[in-house]
């Protein structure tokens, strides 16, 4: 798979499978792009960027391929209050997701939390509350 193909499956896996660990919630946009809120006007959305690409060779022919993803759950357009219980819902679901299903049903052969970051007054702006949860991704690339 190229880069594009693997970018898409990985969004695409989160469009499909976020939804079993939302409760009464719809799975926001999966945007694979920089955060634009010009841009897109949703009221939920989920940032998606890939970074960090390393290679270490595993033999002739393969190679062990790690990089880093970053998911950037959005929500806007409430109260306080409601914005605060949505944003931990929908971070507390990515969350479940991949602790869950480390494999991704076979799409990588890893996938590790390993930080999250709270944005509760995203650029002062008490209407618009973030989260962005880092993940380390490996898989086994054949040359």
């Amino acid at each position: 798979m190229d880069f594009l193909e693997e970018q898409e499956a990985f969004c695409e896996y989160i469009r499909n499978h976020l939804g079993t660990y939302l409760n009464n919630i719809d799975v926001p946009p999966v945007i694979n792009d920089a955060i634009d809120l010009q841009k897109h006007h949703e009221n939920s959305l989920i940032f998606v960027s890939f970074e960090d690409y390393n290679y270490e060779s595993l033999s002739l022919d393969s190679q062990l391929k790690t990089y880093n993803v970053s998911l950037c759950p959005i929500v806007t357009m409430d109260t306080s209050e409601n914005l605060h219980t949505k944003i931990w819902a929908l971070t507390q679901a990515i969350k479940d997701l991949f602790s869950k299903n480390s494999t991704m049903a076979g799409l990588v052969d890893s996938v590790l939390l390993t930080q999250i970051l709270s944005y509760e007054y995203a650029g002062g702006d008490s209407s618009m509350k973030a989260t962005v949860i880092n993940l380390k991704v490996e898989t086994e690339d054949l040359t």
